[in-house]
């Protein structure tokens, strides 16, 4: 089937025990995990138990293959209801969670996955894993038996991602990194300048708990206003006073041509939109303006 979309990970596996909840009842919980791993909270997007309920119910074909404690799992789903598991032996040493789903004609219509903005998205989330993790995408092309595989490993992480954005750079990439004990939060940041752009803050990514939220959020808002008191106070200390009286800097002057990535992963990230456009965390905006501030001046004057 050319529309059919298979999503495999290498992790611990979905419970056996859990799988017709997570897959067939609303707000089950997607992250099972969560209570207990305290150490990778911030990293999870997951949170209504939701996504893969919804992906079952306006699927025509939905399974899922799960490796875990030396048993493999096949549960099959018809009409968002399981109706076939089977289990067989395996290696204890497989581990790890398949599913593959058909979109339904019946409730999406003509609903043909774009195979190249998938590929887009998942090229761009490449560059937030850890350095050492590779992602792949394949795809067939149409009428051939053979797919085409592209595996996606970045080095330099988002320094890279960096240099795509911007090609006339001002300077090396400000590259920073702040943890908050006190909200289990950690954030990191890329600025740059660009020398011929004039806009205000138009070119940035930003992201929450690996979502890319295209329409910022308290975390971007936090990362530009750090920028500009950042700025603001190393013009202040550089600056004669009638220097100041003549070019009277603003943060609309600070943020003119900057360029930056943001990222922001926290336990309880409160998205909004449908697809998770944007990030209203307000408990996020004053420590990570006050520690950006703070490691901004530190380098600046470094």
């Amino acid at each position: 089937n050319s529309n059919r979309l298979t999503v495999r990970d290498n992790g611990r596996g979905i419970p056996f025990e859990q799988v017709e909840t997570v897959c067939s009842y609303l707000q089950a919980g997607s992250n099972l995990f969560k209570s207990t791993d305290k150490k990778n909270a911030g990293e999870y997007a997951g949170e209504n138990g939701v996504g893969l309920t919804a992906v079952n119910a306006l699927s025509k074909e939905f399974s899922l293959i799960i490796y875990r404690d030396g048993k493999r799992g096949l549960f099959t789903f018809d009409d968002g209801k399981l109706v076939d598991t089977k289990y067989t032996k395996c290696s204890e040493k497989n581990h790890g969670t398949t599913v593959t789903f058909v979109p339904d004609e019946k409730y999406l219509g003509k609903c043909k996955i774009d195979h190249k903005e998938l590929r887009k998205w998942i090229y761009e989330i490449s560059y937030l894993l850890p350095k050492k993790k590779t992602i792949s995408y394949s795809f067939f092309k149409k009428g051939a038996d053979v797919p085409v595989t592209e595996v996606f490993k970045h080095k330099k992480g988002l320094d890279e991602l960096m240099d795509e954005m911007l090609v006339d750079k001002v300077c090396g990439n400000i590259h920073l990194s702040q943890t908050y004990p006190e909200i289990n939060t950690r954030t990191e940041v890329i600025f740059n300048m660009s020398s011929s752009d004039t806009t205000d803050f138009t070119n940035v990514k930003s992201y929450c708990n690996r979502v890319s939220t295209i329409e910022g959020g308290k975390h971007v808002d936090a990362m530009k206003t750090a920028w500009c008191k950042a700025i603001s106070k190393i013009a202040s200390e550089l600056l004669t006073d009638k220097e100041k009286e003549k070019l009277n800097i603003s943060f609309d002057d600070c943020r003119v041509g900057l360029t930056a990535i943001v990222v922001c992963y926290t336990p309880d990230p409160k998205f909004t939109g449908q697809t998770k456009q944007k990030v209203d965390n307000e408990d996020l905006f004053k420590p990570i303006v006050a520690q950006v501030t703070k490691d901004l001046i530190k380098y600046l004057h470094d």
